[in-house]
């Protein structure tokens, strides 16, 4: 499990010659990587009576946070796996008569893991504009960091999303899934825009 790595180890099986991790898992942890600075910067503004006020409103964006953090470290070991089926099915053979089904799902499941974080992604950009507003303001710069990585992670798994559902056959699926992914990666520029 990607989660049980140490940052070292888990670093060089991303550099080694193996498939897994790759690019989704990377991108998905640094989905977590962005959650987990929000959650900072909730807990350096919690308990300091300069904030007071706004506490009930700053533990609702931690959970936020929180919870999206849980989401994209599950979905870094969802990423593996999702390959390692998808990796499985090339590797049956050509006359194998459940090769071609075998393919289309695995291609399905490859693009929707990465997908999957988008609404989650938004959710938790919505939480790092509103406690930026409301936060200590020693951690703003860390939330800009944060929304940075996530501009950057949501490129990252559109990459791997529409790598894999180019390769499904089955007409117009994942179409509202591209839409999402597109809508979404339009409006975190617009967040970085507005804040860079």
């Amino acid at each position: 499990m990607i989660k049980d790595h140490t940052v070292g180890s888990y670093l060089d099986a991303l550099a080694s010659g193996a498939a897994t991790p790759g690019g989704g898992a990377a991108a998905a942890l640094t989905v977590a990587q962005a959650a987990a600075l929000i959650s900072m910067a909730c807990n350096f503004t919690l308990g300091r009576a300069a904030f007071g006020t706004q506490a009930l409103e700053v533990e609702r964006l931690n959970v936020v946070s929180e919870g999206v953090r849980s989401l994209a470290l599950m979905a870094t070991q969802e990423d593996v796996v999702a390959f390692e089926r998808l990796k499985a099915a090339y590797g049956l053979p050509q006359n194998d008569p459940t090769r071609q089904e075998a393919l289309q799902q695995a291609l399905k499941t490859a693009a929707l893991v990465p997908a999957q974080l988008f609404r989650p992604m938004e959710e938790l950009v919505e939480a790092a504009v509103r406690l930026r507003a409301i936060c200590n303001p020693n951690l703003v710069s860390d939330i800009d960091v944060a929304l940075s990585l996530l501009r950057g992670a949501a490129g990252g798994l559109r990459f791997i999303a529409n790598a894999n559902l180019d390769r499904v056959e089955e007409p117009n699926f994942g179409s509202d899934v591209k839409a999402d992914m597109h809508r979404f990666e339009m409006a975190i520029q617009d967040t970085s825009n507005e804040h860079w």
